[in-house]
């Protein structure tokens, strides 16, 4: 959450042209904001629901980039059609300080409600496993545009692709 999934997404998939497919969206485009389906339905409910969105997206014709949303790694669905694609799995990572500035503080965001630094260090300690686990790279986005984030990735997969 505030490392710039979204932001790079976009960025990646307009250098390598192709599309950008961002699940948050598509989610938020069957159920409704985020916010508002996490406080009606809970977190369970929540968790399912992306979870049938990321098989959705997982599914669809390649080549585009997928922007996942932060828990989708919850699942170990999710995680075992990541890590059995031949898709180049992206890990961004980033510093609390700038994650908290770019989600503006938690604002809108249900999981850092409350205690959003506290929260966001908990979600973080819970998921980093689980993120690298699927992932082929980790990129740390502290400090970086997303142009130079995306040209990263572009050279990751360049690397990988020699192999």
């Amino acid at each position: 959450m505030g490392c710039g999934k979204s932001t790079v997404g976009r960025e990646l998939a307009r250098l390598v042209g192709c599309a950008h497919l961002d699940a948050d969206a598509v989610f938020t485009q069957a159920h409704g904001p985020i916010p508002e389906f996490f406080v009606e339905h809970g977190e369970p409910a929540f968790r399912r629901a992306e979870e049938q969105v990321m098989e959705h997206l997982l599914s669809r014709h390649r080549p585009f980039v997928l922007s996942c949303g932060g828990g989708a790694v919850l699942s170990a669905a999710t995680r075992r059609r990541l890590k059995e694609s031949d898709d180049h799995v992206v890990h961004l990572d980033v510093a609390p300080s700038d994650a908290l500035r770019r989600v503006r503080g938690g604002h809108g965001r249900p999981a850092l409600k409350g205690d959003p630094k506290g929260n966001w260090e908990r979600l973080r300690n819970e998921r980093d496993h689980l993120y690298r686990e699927v992932a082929d790279v980790t990129i740390d986005t502290t400090g970086l545009s997303s142009q130079d984030v995306a040209w990263r990735i572009v050279e990751s997969v360049r690397r990988r692709n020699k192999e």
